[in-house]
């Protein structure tokens, strides 16, 4: 699938669109949120299709806790600021990393202290696997903490409380229909790997919120693009 970026766009050294979060971390860059993915293809996406062909790794990450099948804690990495915090950084440098003893220590830490930016999302409060009408899909919790509304993140973490109805407008205007943005992430007891990167889908995908490995879309998760992206295009006026 081919890239129609806009001019302007300069990645780091060494970096390339699908660089892994390590890379990204080594080079300074900061991975976004969901929250800034939806900001851009609601604000850019119009001049820029090329927003809407790709999916996108993101700097929110899933955390499965062991044994509890109650629900799932969204650990957002990266403040509203554009700062990575501390145990943020830590989390994202394990992301794919076979170390599995350091990843249950920092979840373990992490669910234990309550950390900033983690927040649990109850299984009663996730419909899994079904595509919404806009209206139930303001109603999710989870997509509310991924949109940054203030109702539902921590001060220092908060966006838009409007977000998320813009972006599921947009994203209806794309697909043509109005079922979109699936919630597809595992079973506490079904997971092998507790800490992952949530992914947003392309519009051929429904912009789907995808917290468990896909391999057949492995090869179009743009990570290393997005910020370079987000840093061109929010500079450039409508």
């Amino acid at each position: 699938m081919g890239l129609r970026l806009p001019k302007g766009i300069n990645l780091p050294k060494g970096i390339t669109p699908y660089s892994g979060m390590k890379d990204l971390l080594e080079a300074g860059d900061v991975p976004l949120p969901a929250y800034e993915i939806m900001k851009l293809r609601v604000e850019k996406g119009d001049k820029f299709p090329a927003l809407w062909i790709m999916n996108y790794n993101l700097s929110d990450l899933i955390i499965y806790p062991r044994g509890n099948l109650g629900g799932v804690y969204v650990f957002l990495t990266v403040d509203n600021k554009g700062q990575i915090t501390e145990y943020g950084r830590e989390a994202l440098n394990l992301i794919n990393s076979d170390d599995s003893k350091s990843i249950e220590d920092l979840v373990g830490i992490l669910i234990d202290r309550g950390s900033e930016g983690l927040i649990e999302v109850s299984r009663r409060d996730i419909t899994n696997a079904y595509l919404f009408e806009k209206e139930s899909a303001s109603n999710q919790k989870f997509l509310r903490v991924l949109a940054r509304d203030p109702e539902e993140v921590p001060e220092g973490f908060e966006g838009s409380s409007e977000l998320l109805k813009r972006y599921f407008g947009k994203v209806e205007s794309k697909t043509r229909q109005p079922y979109n943005m699936a919630i597809d992430i595992n079973y506490p007891s079904a997971v092998k790997k507790r800490l992952r990167s949530l992914c947003v889908g392309r519009s051929e995908l429904l912009s789907r919120i995808y917290g468990k490995g896909i391999p057949d879309c492995e090869k179009v998760y743009l990570l290393g693009m997005a910020p370079e992206m987000y840093n061109t295009l929010d500079k450039i006026k409508d």
